[in-house]
């Protein structure tokens, strides 16, 4: 039968988030490639806290959205709700199975039951240690035996999501790097605008944890450089954020996406996030893509990959050490604007997707 040259994948992921799409595409071509049918499993359409319009006609992979049993807004989380499936006990005897995370019910009933069926289940997981703070005592426990052992394999975007699998007692061995990437911007047509400001960008969701306000409250104004801030995103931060006080020109986007989002990262010359907390933060390898110089927090997860001698990395809430960095890059704009382009060739969609599937077809 076919069954015995052939063996099946089934990725599961919370919701159909549009970043993922591109992403699922390219590892689902690449293991098909290899007789390896994949199929896509999401626990629900969409999640209460994100306000994303999915293009469905750009799924090119089988996927499934599964039937709800109960789902609402998670009160221990920022960014998920609780979700109750079923409908997925006929993917438990798949060859692998990868689970984008671990903390949905559905997700722990997968891995325990592949578990006792002896099924290789592999971890994708973008947590870090300064994300998620250490649990202690029986919850420790748990969680520790749960990431720890019930894996068989392990998939992260960078070093900083390897030092939180590590610190369950995960060997280096079992841990597979796929660094993150987004698509490729098609370059718009546009002029730079009067080259005489400095045009720093903010992108994001305007939620207490990004930061904001101290990047608003931080911009140097007494030196030979004029700084224009543009803040992009919408958020419960919002109203507060535009009270501030500032000495320079400063635009309120709104939520903006698709060619608009494109244009303004085209205008700009420094991208910053300033974030408390970020176990990567994607919106950097968009800023690279569109050859911005960069400036993030010391608490940003992707820094150890993205950040080089394209931008600097601040001490989280240090002013002044931002207000330097910041100049650093400033009296050295053009060449940190080459290094991202430099960069954008290393970080593709292409590379991650090949790695996944690498560290898919090794589990």
């Amino acid at each position: 039968s076919m069954r015995s040259y052939t063996s099946n994948v089934v990725f599961f992921n919370n919701t159909v988030a549009p970043y993922r799409i591109p992403m699922f595409n390219k590892v689902v071509k690449i293991l098909a490639q290899n007789s390896i049918i994949t199929e896509v499993v999401f626990l629900s359409e969409k999640e209460s806290v994100r306000n994303w319009n999915v293009d469905y006609s750009q799924i090119n992979f089988d996927y499934e959205i599964l039937p709800t049993l109960f789902q609402k807004r998670n009160s221990n989380t920022t960014t998920s709700d609780f979700i109750v499936n079923r409908g997925f006990f006929k993917y438990l005897a798949s060859d692998v199975v990868v689970l984008f995370g671990y903390n949905y019910p559905t997700y722990l009933i997968i891995i325990f039951l592949r578990k006792l069926l002896g099924r290789k289940t592999v971890l994708f997981s973008e947590s870090t240690q300064s994300d998620k703070p250490r649990v202690k005592g029986l919850k420790h426990t748990v969680k520790s035996f749960i990431i720890g052992k019930l894996f068989s394999s392990y998939i992260v975007p960078g070093l900083e999501a390897k030092e939180f699998i590590k610190s369950y007692g995960v060997h280096d061995s079992a841990i597979s790097i796929a660094e993150n990437a987004v698509e490729g911007f098609v370059e718009p047509k546009i002029k730079k605008s009067d080259s005489d400001y400095i045009n720093i960008l903010y992108v994001g969701r305007l939620a207490e944890e990004k930061n904001v306000g101290f990047l608003l409250a931080s911009i140097p104004d007494n030196h030979s450089y004029n700084y224009r801030v543009v803040v992009v995103g919408s958020g419960p931060e919002e109203a507060k954020l535009q009270k501030i006080p500032v000495q320079y020109p400063v635009e309120f986007k709104g939520f903006r996406e698709g060619n608009e989002l494109t244009k303004i990262f085209f205008e700009a010359d420094v991208f910053v996030l300033p974030s408390q907390s970020e176990p990567w933060g994607l919106v950097v390898n968009e800023a690279i893509n569109a050859g911005l110089a960069v400036l993030v927090s010391d608490r940003v997860g992707c820094r150890h990959e993205l950040v080089k001698n394209n931008g600097r990395i601040f001490k989280l809430n240090d002013k002044v050490d931002f207000q330097n960095k910041l100049l650093e890059i400033t009296s050295n704009i053009d060449n940190c604007k080459e290094s991202s382009r430099k960069m954008s060739k290393i970080f593709t969609l292409d590379n991650q997707a090949s790695k996944i599937a690498k560290a898919i077809k090794n589990a």
